[in-house]
């Protein structure tokens, strides 16, 4: 359940990648491969920063033109087990299966970092955007109280300053 060029069957149309529903089944997917095969997963929660001002100042067109150029550099970002998804307005996740806490912190900075090179056209210019990453790795037992998931996340990034149009 990759985010691939093409987009799956019950892929978001704005963005190409998988859906909320696709998040959970995912998850729940991953959580359980990981217990019974004893390796970690990692999630990465990602937030585009100062949304609400690109869609309020720029507009729902341009607004909808950023999500979908943050969702090719987010698909761009992958690795084939990955599972790339819009979890609903400005936020996306990814899971990352087989990989503990320093693999993903140094992913999720290389995710941010990328995107905040990224001239993301919209309407008639670029956006430069940034995100707001946070992470959780987990080795999941068989015992364990709750879900990995269901742990606080690990904050990567700080929010950065406003989007801005060129």
């Amino acid at each position: 359940m990759p985010a691939r060029a093409e987009p799956p069957g019950d892929a978001r149309p704005l963005t190409s990648l998988y859906n909320r529903r696709q998040l959970e089944e995912g998850l729940h997917r991953e959580v359980l491969r990981a217990r019974r095969i004893g390796s970690p997963v990692g999630v990465m929660a990602i937030d585009v920063d100062h949304f609400k001002r690109v869609n309020d100042t720029l507009g729902h067109e341009v607004g909808d033109s950023a999500l979908r150029g943050v969702a090719e550099v987010l698909a761009s970002c992958v690795r084939e087990e990955d599972i790339a998804c819009r979890a609903g307005g400005e936020e996306f996740v990814i899971i990352l299966p087989g990989t503990g806490k320093t693999a993903l912190r140094s992913r999720a900075e290389a995710v941010r970092k990328t995107i905040e090179a990224a001239s993301i056209t919209a309407g008639e210019g670029t956006l430069k955007l940034t995100v707001s990453i946070g992470w959780r790795a987990s080795r999941p037992s068989a015992t364990a109280a709750r879900p990995c998931c269901a742990r606080p996340m690990s904050r990567s990034t700080r929010r950065r300053p406003p989007a801005a149009i060129a």
